[in-house]
């Protein structure tokens, strides 16, 4: 969340919640109360394809046939109730040929299709989802409880509006003093009987020792260089492929403050736009003036690239009349760029095993591991994975 003095927040990281019971639970401990999510509508939505940079007519959404078409997909998803179970542990192999087939055959050949630019839209972040294994797609943040969530349980959020709550007071729970802010790890020891970690940040250096280690980061190979890996480690953390995600907080954008923009491929299947590209520009309605922006992409650009991509963006709204000649500089106020940000492995690695042996890897050398790359892009799921089956791995002792 980002606040201005006497305004309201405006959440451009975690913004809704799931309705499962690891985020009451986390939530009571953490003293957060929580509410049903609100979602605010914009008078004047618009749809622009920002390839062609031409306006499209807005129709409102046929929620009959959207409606009928997530009951399709709802049918794909409990057709694999083990995809719902924490991590890939459960992963049941051989693993089947429409799960190992892109994500836009499973539509088309369960009658979803109608339903896909709906998906695009809540998985933000997960790329061009047609071209993805399914998989990718339907075991993780648009699974089983997303599927539940919007057909009826619904989300939650703080009821304060602003959810890095959930931080601020996990801070005191861990002590202030336990915490090394903004740092490095520069060398890892890590051997059956513990680990040893060289760390340092902008002003000091610690030496970090522990019985066991969670690495919550992204397992790239070159965020885990420093973690002394072995030859199996070196291979699973090589295999992963990722998109990016980029989020930012808007003004002086010329775009009036009751007005959202929503890219559409008008010449791409169910109106997806390809990557990369702008998901929605909307006015953040606590704050006239002042628009969300989320950017997508399924390769990784620079923060300075998409900036000036949608700058661009917003001059084709201008030449289209779409919104009013702007004699201000727009300004991005706040900016966050997630990257790596969902991170998947191709078709025949998935097939070949390569769960089965990433998740080998927890407890080796006392590490263990938790993030996006082991359950989803959600902080539900992940509250819940580690809930449900970290801690309780770790209890058990398993580490060698």
């Amino acid at each position: 969340g980002r606040q201005w003095p006497g305004r309201a927040p405006d959440n451009i990281g975690v913004m809704v919640l799931a309705n499962i019971s690891a985020v009451h639970n986390y939530a009571n401990r953490l003293n957060v109360a929580l509410a049903p999510l609100q979602f605010d509508s914009p008078a004047d939505p618009r749809l622009f394809d920002f390839r062609a940079n031409i306006p499209i007519p807005y129709s409102p959404p046929d929620h009959a046939a959207v409606g009928a078409a997530l009951a399709n997909y709802a049918a794909v998803v409990n057709k694999y109730p083990y995809l719902a179970d924490p991590g890939f542990e459960s992963l049941q192999y051989p693993i089947p040929d429409e799960l190992l087939g892109s994500f836009g055959d499973l539509a088309q050949n369960n009658n979803f299709g109608a339903a896909t630019n709906t998906l695009f839209l809540y998985g933000q972040g997960l790329g061009n989802i047609l071209d993805q294994i399914s998989l990718n797609i339907v075991k993780g943040y648009l699974g089983k409880v997303f599927v539940e969530s919007l057909l009826g349980a619904g989300y939650l959020w703080a009821r304060s509006r602003d959810n890095r709550e959930f931080y601020d007071k996990a801070l005191p729970v861990i002590g202030e003093e336990n915490v090394l802010f903004n740092s490095t790890v520069q060398h890892a020891r890590r051997r059956k009987t513990g680990v040893q970690l060289q760390v340092t940040s902008s002003d000091s250096c610690a030496t970090v020792k522990a019985k066991k280690l969670i690495v919550a980061t992204y397992p790239t190979m070159n965020t885990m260089q420093p973690f002394d890996l072995d030859d199996e480690e070196k291979w699973v953390f090589s295999q992963y492929q990722y998109s990016s995600y980029y989020t930012g907080v808007l003004k002086n954008s010329g775009i009036p403050s009751n007005m959202s923009v929503t890219n559409i491929g008008s010449d791409q299947p169910h109106g997806i736009p390809r990557l990369p590209g702008i998901y929605s520009i909307m006015p953040v309605f606590q704050i006239d003036g002042v628009h969300d922006i989320k950017y997508g992409s399924d390769t990784t650009l620079t923060s300075q690239e998409v900036q000036q991509n949608i700058l661009d963006h917003l001059h084709q709204l201008e030449l289209a009349g779409v919104i009013p000649p702007n004699d201000k500089t727009p300004e991005f106020v706040m900016w966050s760029a997630h990257v790596p940000y969902h991170m998947v492995v191709p078709a025949d690695v998935a097939g070949g095993g390569f769960y089965k042996r990433a998740f080998a890897l927890q407890g080796k050398r006392s590490t263990y591991y938790t993030g996006a790359a082991w359950e989803a892009q959600d902080s539900s799921l992940l509250w819940r994975y580690n809930e449900e089956y970290l801690i309780p791995l770790m209890k058990q002792g398993k580490h060698w």
